[in-house]
């Protein structure tokens, strides 16, 4: 099976769990959820913010899109891998809407796909580093009693990627700085006291022009993490 159906089929079984999780607060209405939360929430939702919280995770990066498709020589693909990462989010609101900054970073390697080019082709690219920077609005669904260890959220943002490439691929593909959107959703899990673990699944669009054919393509990322982190009162 084509890794990309792969990738696609991974990220909605992931939308899927999550879904499943943040079904029980999508079932109440904000006064319900309020008077069914249970006592730690309710201290941790008093005031107009003052709740931080602090992650690390790993995440695995799965390229949708080609980086480049030049058909006088051949497309550049930017392979899977896996990476890390840091997310801190500070909660207004009582805890419902928050501003988060996201960093993660990879290293892996370039590949190539054959195009109507009949000559020969490099059988090395070299390789990436791949460092992605956002800043994103959050919103975290109200929790019922019985979701109470289940947090889910959801976000939308924007900010920079950065492409560091060996010079190997010149001219096919060179390093640069490009926008980046993203749109994600997650869940925290609560453990013992400020600990807790996270995951989420992130869609990341960014244009990247190919130095070769001056075409701009609008390249399409999934990145699924699994982390933990502690949260400050």
């Amino acid at each position: 099976m084509d890794l990309r159906i792969r990738t696609i089929g991974v990220s909605i079984a992931v939308a899927a769990a999550i879904a499943t999780a943040a079904a029980p607060a999508l079932a109440q209405t904000p006064d319900e959820a309020m008077r069914e939360r249970p006592e730690s929430l309710a201290l941790e939702r008093e005031g107009p913010g003052g709740v931080f919280d602090l992650s690390a995770y790993i995440g695995w990066l799965a390229p949708v899109s080609d980086l480049t498709d030049d058909p006088s020589s051949f497309a550049t693909i930017v392979n899977p891998s896996v990476g890390f990462g840091l997310d801190g989010t500070l909660w207004f609101d009582e805890g419902s809407f928050g501003l988060s900054g996201q960093g993660y970073w990879t290293h892996t390697e370039l590949d190539l796909r054959a195009t109507d080019f009949e000559g020969a082709t490099p059988s090395d690219l070299g390789s990436v580093d791949y460092l992605s920077f956002t800043a994103n609005a959050v919103y975290r669904l109200h929790v019922t009693r019985a979701a109470s260890t289940v947090q889910p959220f959801f976000w939308a943002g924007g900010g920079a990627r950065y492409l560091s490439i060996a010079g190997i691929a010149s001219p096919e593909a060179e390093s640069s700085w490009d926008p980046l959107g993203n749109l994600g959703m997650g869940a925290y899990v609560k453990l013992i006291g400020g600990v807790n673990l996270r995951a989420d699944l992130r869609w990341m669009l960014s244009p990247y022009t190919s130095p070769s054919t001056d075409e701009t393509r609008l390249q399409s990322d999934f990145l699924i993490t699994v982390g933990a982190g502690w949260r400050f009162h």
